[in-house]
């Protein structure tokens, strides 16, 4: 009788996503409205060409948030966070750490999203949610599963075989990422603003 044959599955390359809960959020978000609030008075919209919604972004004309006063504290948090990162994924940070390299403020609000897309020559990337009311657009993160030319039709979606996981933002949270990991909004159905500030590091 011939025996049973041995099977086993192995999950390999796997993209990890940090999510943190910032601790006490609600005084740090208090104070970054308010810092983005004079931002918003004083910036014009830099939305990039290549964006289709009329999203309010500083992400072309006023990117280094970080070195303003007002968000020091988010700025120790983004430090903080990215050094455990840094250490789950083993990157050498002696004796060049890795840095703030830029950061920006997004305001979503009915109808906007924003399409899928990477951080070009950066290693880690994230977001930190300000506001985000109920119903608000998750962030989605695609595999690169998702770019094959043929695909066939799955009975259901699992682990093995999806091609997206989305996140629901939630204010105080912040969410890492390596840079070149595809990810996008969805449409915001709200009418509430989804605010978020976004910012890459690199050496």
């Amino acid at each position: 009788m011939a025996s049973e044959t041995e099977t086993e599955v192995n999950l390999v390359f796997p993209t990890p996503i940090q999510v943190s809960e910032i601790a006490d959020a609600d005084a740090l978000n208090a104070t970054l409205l308010s810092e983005i609030h004079e931002v918003r008075k004083v910036t014009p919209n830099g939305l990039p060409n290549s964006w289709t919604c009329e999203v309010y972004t500083t992400i072309t004309n006023n990117c280094r948030l970080h070195e303003r006063e007002g968000f020091a504290e988010l700025t120790r948090h983004i430090k903080t966070e990215s050094n455990k990162f840094a250490d789950l994924l083993a990157i050498q940070q002696d004796p060049t750490p890795l840095t703030i390299f830029d950061c920006w403020v997004n305001v979503y609000g009915r109808g906007h999203s924003q399409e899928s897309h990477i951080h070009s020559n950066n290693f880690l990337s994230g977001v930190y949610y300000v506001a985000a009311p109920s119903g608000a657009s998750p962030i989605v993160f695609h595999s690169p599963d998702s770019d094959v030319m043929l695909s066939p039709n799955f009975s259901q979606m699992n682990e093995y075989n999806n091609g997206a996981v989305g996140f629901e933002p939630k204010a105080g949270t912040m969410v890492m990422f390596r840079s070149h990991v595809k990810h996008s909004v969805k449409t915001s159905q709200i009418d509430g603003e989804r605010i978020s500030i976004a910012f890459n590091l690199r050496f």
